[in-house]
């Protein structure tokens, strides 16, 4: 039975990394090369990198350590070096869907405020990555090898452990969902039961809706999994430290362990379904990227101008416009 158990957890661990990477790069570089370069989008790509890493460094290990080997078999360097990462990568995650929902919220709130510009977004994102990196770097010099190297664990002492876990606890999770909570909440009361000012047609107006419907309704989903998908990992973590034997703690939790572990891997190949489930424009960019058969760059492109294409967030290629890029079979 436990063999089974472990194939089919593999299966779907497995099944989740490559929904991730292939999703996330397929997001990313539809948003690069396809779409306007926009604040949002900026965020958007960041928060795609942010999964990558967490599918990268979290899900192989856990493929190996919680089904197939009782030991760590990383060496020492990785001890240190993946919670590190797996760290910095929720920290960003988290932080990414606060800059998301903010950035809604400024629109939505603030719709003839000036945008801030492209520089000052990768600045804010510049920061986040700043403040991931230094509140996961503790891990680095805290993960070591034990009970002759077999086992990778976190130094601390108890105090110091409850501190940091509570901490990270607060900052990565509950005052993210937070913000989300209350800037959604204020959006949706926004859109739904206030008239926004200014003279537009009816067509105008159902299309203005229509456009903010689709991209609120989009955002919100991927707060929402997120949100679901980590809150029993943190829960679990809530409960270990709050427990006065830790290690009696987690006797006979190994499947509930993995199937938390599981849940909270999926976020990360959750975004690019979302994207190209509830954004017409993803959808027919890739259904482009999937029909072009024997292509390949010919010396005409620096003949097309692209540029008058990418200012449209909701353009689709014609099949004439592609033929002017690619040779098509």
């Amino acid at each position: 039975m436990i063999i089974e158990l472990n194939i089919l957890f593999t299966i779907v661990y497995c099944i989740i990394f490559i929904l991730a990477v292939v999703g996330n790069v397929m997001v990313i570089t539809v948003i690069s090369y396809f779409m306007t370069v926009s604040v949002t989008n900026i965020f958007l790509i960041n928060l795609c990198l942010s999964d990558l890493i967490l599918a990268i460094t979290n899900i192989p290990v856990n493929i190996v350590n919680d089904n197939w080997s009782e030991t760590w078999v990383f060496g020492s360097f990785l001890c240190r070096m993946i919670p590190f990462i797996q760290g910095t990568g929720v920290s960003l995650i988290a932080f990414t869907q606060v800059i998301l929902s903010t950035d809604r919220f400024v629109v939505v709130f603030y719709p003839l405020k000036v945008r801030i510009s492209k520089k000052f977004a990768i600045a804010i994102i510049s920061c986040v990555w700043f403040i991931a990196l230094c509140s996961s770097s503790p891990l680095i010099f805290t993960s070591k090898l034990i009970e002759n190297d077999t086992i990778c664990k976190e130094t601390w002492s108890p105090i110091k452990n409850q501190i940091y876990t509570i901490s990270l606890l607060i900052f990565q999770y509950f005052i993210p969902v937070g913000c989300m909570i209350i800037f959604y909440s204020c959006i949706v009361y926004k859109m739904w039961f206030r008239h926004v000012p200014g003279i537009y047609s009816q067509q105008q107006c159902i299309q203005r809706i229509k456009s903010k419907e689709k991209l609120l309704k989009m955002v919100i989903t991927i707060s929402f999994l997120y949100t679901l998908s980590q809150l029993p990992r943190h829960i679990i973590y809530l409960c270990s430290i709050t427990n006065e034997s830790s290690n009696l703690f987690w006797q006979n939790k190994r499947i509930l362990w993995i199937c938390v572990i599981l849940l909270s891997a999926s976020s990360s190949c959750y975004n690019p379904i979302i994207y190209f489930w509830m954004n017409t424009t993803y959808r027919k960019l890739l259904r482009r990227i999937f029909r072009l058969r024997g292509l390949r760059y010919v010396n005409t492109v620096n003949r097309f101008d692209i540029s008058q294409y990418r200012s449209d967030a909701n353009m689709s290629f014609s099949r004439k416009d592609l033929k002017r890029v690619y040779k098509i079979k």
